[in-house]
């Protein structure tokens, strides 16, 4: 059976091993930007290089997918080819969300030394949750915005049409808030020996304790991974136009850049959310990086906990004459 590593009473170390910024400062973001990019390293890994890829390679082909592909009432496609572009692009986010709920265990578990594929099937049964969840929103938002569309054209007039604008803005703020839940799933589950609610929840306060910081490792995050997105399609644009002069058509090879950006995004993109959370957790939490936390055990004690109180409640009642025994004649 696999050990687990002891675990320790870190309440009065420092937010970060090796700083002693005050909290909200400067230097503490420096210092937390500077921990999450030296760590992304990982992303480097043959094994996330190698999951990466084969996440990209299986879902490349559903690309590229657009509104006129999911929405029927946008373009001119029929009933089947609706139902294949959602086909798609539940086929393109499961296989995302699973290779980013392996990247983010193999790289939270490598320094804790816990286990990894004896986890990974919980884990990616809590990711297809979240998953199947975040789809049927997408669905169930459709729905709503369809009606919403056929509503306002039954109406008529401004009343109508401000009806569908705005129930369509909420249908848009509502596919951006599932998607940031989603992406928060994935490392949280990834990091935690916990199921979905658990780790999202925890990964959540972590988030809203420190909202500033968060926002300011999202958007560097989010702008290095722009940059390196941007980087490899010239390189590969040049690369292609070195190795075929004068043709100009990129459709010919279309699955070969897509493929070598997802993974690109994949590689980096995980490695670098789940170091941020990992940075997010040891900031509030003043938790070891090296650590992953199982809410089991803490359930077992506390369910012990229970027990041994009620152990010691019943024997003091029966002491202090309040027991079954208390109640027989002492004559007898």
């Amino acid at each position: 059976m696999p050990s687990r590593p002891p675990e320790y009473d870190q309440s009065d170390r420092t937010a970060h091993p090796w700083t002693v910024a005050e909290p909200g400062s400067w230097s503490e973001l420096a210092e937390s930007t500077a921990f999450v990019f030296r760590a992304c390293g990982l992303a480097f890994h043959p094994l996330t290089i190698a999951l990466a890829g084969l996440a990209a390679l299986a879902a490349s082909w559903a690309m590229p997918i657009s509104a006129e592909h999911l929405l029927p009432w946008i373009g001119e496609q029929g009933f089947w080819d609706t139902v294949w572009g959602w086909f798609r692009l539940t086929w393109l986010v499961a296989a995302v969300c699973a290779a980013g709920t392996a990247i983010a265990r193999t790289i939270a578990a490598r320094p804790t030394r816990a286990e990894v594929w004896g986890r990974l099937p919980a884990m990616l049964a809590s990711c297809g949750l979240c998953v199947s969840t975040y789809v049927s929103t997408l669905v169930g938002l459709m729905l709503a915005t369809w009606l919403a569309v056929a509503v306002g054209g039954w109406i008529g007039g401004a009343f109508g049409a401000s009806l569908a604008t705005f129930i369509g803005f909420v249908a848009v703020l509502a596919v951006l808030l599932s998607t940031v839940l989603l992406l928060l799933a994935v490392p949280a589950i990834g990091t935690n020996d916990a199921d979905a609610p658990d780790a999202i929840q925890r990964a959540a306060a972590h988030l809203i304790a420190r909202p500033g910081l968060t926002l300011a490792l999202i958007a560097v995050i989010l702008l290095s991974l722009w940059l390196l997105v941007r980087g490899v399609s010239i390189a590969y644009a040049y690369a292609y136009g070195t190795a075929m002069p004068g043709v100009d058509d990129f459709q010919l090879l279309v699955w070969l850049p897509l493929t070598i950006l997802l993974f690109v995004v994949l590689a980096f993109g995980w490695a670098a959310f789940t170091q941020a959370l990992l940075t997010l957790r040891e900031v509030v939490d003043r938790e070891d990086r090296a650590s992953c936390w199982d809410p089991r055990p803490q359930a077992e004690a506390i369910h012990q906990a229970i027990e041994a109180r009620s152990v010691v409640a019943n024997g003091l009642g029966g002491s202090n004459g309040s027991g079954p025994e208390s109640e027989q004649d002492p004559d007898a």
